[in-house]
């Protein structure tokens, strides 16, 4: 987050936009699901079309992820799980 949050101060907007637009940038990713509670989460919103990631921002971006380790088991467990505490995902 700390690095996001670096990214998006420096652009002028929030994370939420910046971590879209990264995963965006990836191949093979055609969208990303957004909230939109308010208008002002559809203007940001708007603005990830509009974001370009410096080659920097990519560089940082892919640091962070490299020490970071991969999810363990099946990563839809928890919508599957009747017994967890998500019960509006089990609905």
């Amino acid at each position: 987050m700390t690095t996001l949050r670096q990214i998006a101060d420096r652009q002028g907007i929030d994370i939420a936009t910046v971590a879209s637009a990264a995963i965006l940038e990836r191949q093979g990713v055609a969208a990303v699901t957004v909230g939109v509670r308010n208008r002002s989460h559809l203007i940001s919103n708007v603005a990830i079309s509009g974001l370009a990631l410096t080659a920097q921002d990519h560089d940082l971006i892919a640091g962070v992820l490299a020490e970071t380790r991969p999810l363990e088991g099946d990563v839809y467990g928890l919508e599957r799980d009747h017994w967890s505490g998500n019960r509006a995902l089990n609905s």
